[in-house]
Protein backbone atom coordinates (compact mmCIF):
# COMPACT_ATOMS: atom_id res chain seq x y z
CA UNK A 1 0.00 0.00 0.00
CA UNK A 2 1.24 3.11 -0.68
CA UNK A 3 -0.60 6.13 1.50
CA UNK A 4 -1.12 9.62 -0.09
CA UNK A 5 -2.93 12.72 2.15
CA UNK A 6 -6.22 11.79 0.83
CA UNK A 7 -5.55 8.85 -1.44
CA UNK A 8 -4.53 5.21 -0.66
CA UNK A 9 -3.43 2.99 -3.64
CA UNK A 10 -3.20 -0.64 -3.85
CA UNK A 11 -1.92 -2.72 -6.24
CA UNK A 12 -4.38 -3.95 -9.15
CA UNK A 13 -5.79 -7.66 -8.69
CA UNK A 14 -6.85 -9.95 -11.50
CA UNK A 15 -10.55 -8.97 -9.97
CA UNK A 16 -10.51 -5.64 -10.72
CA UNK A 17 -10.83 -6.48 -14.31
CA UNK A 18 -14.61 -5.76 -14.24
CA UNK A 19 -14.27 -2.22 -12.26
CA UNK A 20 -11.20 -1.30 -14.70
CA UNK A 21 -13.51 -2.53 -18.14
CA UNK A 22 -16.39 -0.26 -16.36
CA UNK A 23 -14.34 2.72 -16.09
CA UNK A 24 -12.80 2.55 -20.02
CA UNK A 25 -16.56 1.92 -21.13
CA UNK A 26 -17.36 5.40 -19.58
CA UNK A 27 -18.00 7.59 -22.46
CA UNK A 28 -16.83 10.33 -20.55
CA UNK A 29 -13.60 9.03 -19.40
CA UNK A 30 -13.00 7.30 -22.55
CA UNK A 31 -13.74 10.89 -24.16
CA UNK A 32 -9.97 12.20 -23.12
CA UNK A 33 -8.17 8.53 -23.96
CA UNK A 34 -5.80 7.61 -26.94
CA UNK A 35 -7.75 4.36 -26.73
CA UNK A 36 -11.28 5.26 -27.55
CA UNK A 37 -13.21 1.41 -28.29
CA UNK A 38 -15.00 -0.32 -25.13
CA UNK A 39 -13.51 -3.22 -23.88
CA UNK A 40 -14.38 -6.19 -21.71
CA UNK A 41 -14.14 -7.59 -18.19
CA UNK A 42 -12.16 -10.49 -20.36
CA UNK A 43 -9.94 -8.01 -22.49
CA UNK A 44 -8.76 -6.12 -19.01
CA UNK A 45 -8.40 -9.40 -17.28
CA UNK A 46 -6.15 -10.57 -20.37
CA UNK A 47 -4.23 -7.20 -20.38
CA UNK A 48 -3.53 -6.76 -16.60
CA UNK A 49 -2.02 -10.79 -17.10
CA UNK A 50 -0.12 -9.70 -19.73
CA UNK A 51 1.07 -6.73 -17.89
CA UNK A 52 2.08 -9.04 -14.92
CA UNK A 53 4.27 -11.22 -17.30
CA UNK A 54 6.10 -8.59 -18.43
CA UNK A 55 7.78 -7.04 -14.73
CA UNK A 56 7.93 -3.57 -16.54
CA UNK A 57 4.84 -1.78 -15.02
CA UNK A 58 3.22 -1.23 -11.57
CA UNK A 59 -0.40 -0.55 -11.13
CA UNK A 60 -2.90 0.69 -8.83
CA UNK A 61 -6.12 1.32 -7.47
CA UNK A 62 -6.89 4.60 -5.80
CA UNK A 63 -9.12 4.11 -3.42
CA UNK A 64 -10.38 6.70 -0.84
CA UNK A 65 -11.71 6.95 2.53
CA UNK A 66 -16.02 5.64 2.40
CA UNK A 67 -17.32 5.07 5.87
CA UNK A 68 -16.07 2.07 7.76
CA UNK A 69 -13.65 0.99 4.52
CA UNK A 70 -12.34 2.37 1.25
CA UNK A 71 -13.96 2.87 -1.97
CA UNK A 72 -12.08 2.90 -5.50
CA UNK A 73 -12.55 5.72 -7.83
CA UNK A 74 -9.49 5.15 -10.32
CA UNK A 75 -6.33 3.80 -11.28
CA UNK A 76 -2.82 4.78 -12.22
CA UNK A 77 0.19 3.16 -13.04
CA UNK A 78 3.76 3.45 -14.23
CA UNK A 79 4.63 1.41 -17.32
CA UNK A 80 7.74 1.32 -19.83
CA UNK A 81 9.52 0.59 -16.50
CA UNK A 82 13.21 1.05 -18.14
CA UNK A 83 15.72 0.63 -15.29
CA UNK A 84 18.74 1.09 -17.14
CA UNK A 85 17.77 4.68 -17.64
CA UNK A 86 15.25 5.41 -14.96
CA UNK A 87 12.41 6.41 -16.79
CA UNK A 88 8.90 5.24 -16.87
CA UNK A 89 5.38 6.47 -18.17
CA UNK A 90 2.58 7.59 -16.19
CA UNK A 91 -1.04 7.02 -16.40
CA UNK A 92 -3.97 7.91 -14.59
CA UNK A 93 -7.42 7.63 -14.57
CA UNK A 94 -10.37 9.01 -12.21
CA UNK A 95 -13.22 6.67 -13.12
CA UNK A 96 -16.00 8.24 -10.95
CA UNK A 97 -17.16 11.34 -11.82
CA UNK A 98 -18.22 12.27 -8.38
CA UNK A 99 -14.53 12.42 -7.71
CA UNK A 100 -13.40 14.45 -10.01
CA UNK A 101 -11.48 17.72 -9.03
CA UNK A 102 -11.20 17.02 -5.74
CA UNK A 103 -7.82 17.07 -5.72
CA UNK A 104 -7.53 12.68 -5.23
CA UNK A 105 -5.93 12.72 -8.75
CA UNK A 106 -3.13 15.00 -7.92
CA UNK A 107 -2.80 13.64 -4.68
CA UNK A 108 -2.30 10.16 -6.41
CA UNK A 109 0.24 11.32 -9.16
CA UNK A 110 2.29 12.47 -6.65
CA UNK A 111 1.88 9.45 -3.77
CA UNK A 112 3.00 7.22 -7.42
CA UNK A 113 6.26 9.66 -8.09
CA UNK A 114 7.43 9.68 -4.75
CA UNK A 115 7.44 6.24 -5.01
CA UNK A 116 8.95 6.55 -8.60
CA UNK A 117 11.67 8.30 -7.19
CA UNK A 118 12.45 7.14 -3.61
CA UNK A 119 12.01 3.73 -4.07
CA UNK A 120 12.82 2.54 -7.38
CA UNK A 121 15.42 5.11 -8.25
CA UNK A 122 13.92 6.87 -11.48
CA UNK A 123 14.86 9.59 -12.57
CA UNK A 124 11.98 10.78 -15.37
CA UNK A 125 8.70 10.19 -15.25
CA UNK A 126 6.77 10.98 -18.66
CA UNK A 127 3.30 11.13 -20.01
CA UNK A 128 0.88 12.20 -22.67
CA UNK A 129 -2.26 14.54 -22.00
CA UNK A 130 -4.88 15.39 -24.57
CA UNK A 131 -4.35 19.07 -24.91
CA UNK A 132 -8.22 19.92 -24.54
CA UNK A 133 -8.07 17.61 -20.81
CA UNK A 134 -7.55 20.72 -18.63
CA UNK A 135 -8.73 18.99 -15.83
CA UNK A 136 -6.01 16.26 -16.25
CA UNK A 137 -3.38 18.89 -17.20
CA UNK A 138 -3.95 20.97 -14.10
CA UNK A 139 -3.09 18.04 -11.83
CA UNK A 140 -0.12 16.63 -13.80
CA UNK A 141 1.21 20.16 -13.49
CA UNK A 142 0.26 20.29 -10.01
CA UNK A 143 2.63 17.41 -9.26
CA UNK A 144 5.40 18.90 -11.09
CA UNK A 145 5.01 17.90 -14.52
CA UNK A 146 6.50 20.13 -17.03
CA UNK A 147 5.15 20.61 -20.85
CA UNK A 148 8.16 19.45 -23.51
CA UNK A 149 6.53 19.33 -26.68
CA UNK A 150 3.16 18.71 -28.59
CA UNK A 151 1.75 16.52 -30.94
CA UNK A 152 -0.41 18.08 -33.42
CA UNK A 153 -3.62 16.15 -34.24
CA UNK A 154 -3.09 12.60 -32.89
CA UNK A 155 -6.43 12.28 -31.58
CA UNK A 156 -9.41 12.02 -33.46
CA UNK A 157 -12.85 12.87 -31.49
CA UNK A 158 -16.02 14.97 -31.40
CA UNK A 159 -15.69 15.29 -35.37
CA UNK A 160 -12.21 16.85 -34.79
CA UNK A 161 -8.38 16.27 -34.04
CA UNK A 162 -6.86 16.95 -30.37
CA UNK A 163 -3.38 17.86 -29.92
CA UNK A 164 -1.52 15.54 -27.16
CA UNK A 165 0.55 17.50 -24.62
CA UNK A 166 3.79 15.67 -23.58
CA UNK A 167 4.92 16.52 -20.22
CA UNK A 168 7.75 14.91 -17.83
CA UNK A 169 8.93 15.73 -13.87
CA UNK A 170 12.91 14.78 -13.22
CA UNK A 171 13.84 12.96 -9.80
CA UNK A 172 15.53 16.34 -8.75
CA UNK A 173 12.75 18.44 -9.67
CA UNK A 174 9.97 16.95 -7.99
CA UNK A 175 12.21 15.62 -4.69
CA UNK A 176 13.18 19.66 -4.55
CA UNK A 177 9.40 20.35 -3.43
CA UNK A 178 7.95 17.05 -2.32
CA UNK A 179 9.65 14.64 0.33
CA UNK A 180 10.32 11.40 -1.68
CA UNK A 181 9.51 8.36 -0.39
Amino acid sequence: MLYGTTVRLRAVERADAALLARWLNDPEVRRWRLAYLPVSTEHEARWLERQAQRGDELAFIIQVPAGDGWRAIGSADLHAIDRQNGVAGYRITIGEPDSWSRGYGSDATRTVLAFAFGELNLHRVELGVLAGNARARRCCEKAGFRLEAVRHAVLFRDGRYHDECLMAVLREEFCAATPCV
